[in-house]
Formats: structure tokens, C-alpha cells, sequence
């Protein structure tokens, strides 16, 4: 649909604007638009910036947008990304408490998964 493009500049955003509010306000729109319009492609820009993204505002954005998703449309590979953020030693307490909290509202089956 028409989004197509909006969508692509919302990626773009969330994975490589220089500003960490930007990338988090583009993650939390991805979360807006919902799966149906990012698909797999928007799942695995807010994967990495829930595991790699160097500010916490933006990790924390992007957890709380895959837990919203639900196991089914993130995937065994979100439900990892979820479980590697919760892991993270060197990880803001906060972005872990989100994870943690992401893969109770997931449920036991998927996290039971693997």
C-alpha cells in the first residue's frame, strides 16, 4: 500500500538516525503501524535495536513494541532477542526489567520454545 515508502523511512530512522530520540520515536512508530504493515523486515530492524542500540531509551522502545506484537508475529528469533536482552551483563537494569516483563506478557508457550 501507500505506506510502503513510510515504512522503509521508518527503518532507516530507527536503525541510523544519529539521534537516539529519533531512532526510539521511529521504533515506537513501526509499533504503531503494526505487523501487518512492517512485516519481517520492521521485526528485525526493532530485533536489533532492542539488542544493539547503545541508549536505553531506544532498547526499551523497541522490547515494548516487539512484546506488543506477540510471540507469533516476532517469532522464535524475537522471543531469543528478547531473551539475549534480559541476559545482557552490561544492560541498563530497566531495559532488562522491560524484557523480562515482555516475555511474561508472551505467555510460557513461546518462551517455553525454542
Amino acid at each position: 500500500g501507500h505506506w510502503r515508502g513510510g515504512v522503509g523511512t521508518l527503518r532507516q530512522a530507527a536503525q541510523k538516525d544519529r539521534k537516539h530520540n529519533v531512532r526510539a520515536s521511529a521504533a515506537g512508530a513501526l509499533g504503531t503501524l503494526g505487523f501487518e504493515a512492517i512485516g519481517s523486515e520492521g521485526v528485525t530492524v526493532l530485533r536489533k535495536a532492542a539488542a544493539e542500540d547503545r541508549e536505553e531509551s531506544v532498547r526499551s522502545k523497541a522490547v515494548d513494541v516487539l512484546a506488543n506484537f506477540g510471540a507469533e508475529a516476532i517469532g522464535v528469533e524475537g522471543v531469543g532477542t528478547l531473551r539475549q536482552v534480559t541476559e545482557k551483563e552490561d544492560g541498563n537494569w530497566g531495559v532488562r526489567r522491560n524484557a523480562v516483563r515482555a516475555l511474561g506478557s508472551l505467555g510460557a508457550k513461546a518462551v517455553d520454545s525454542e
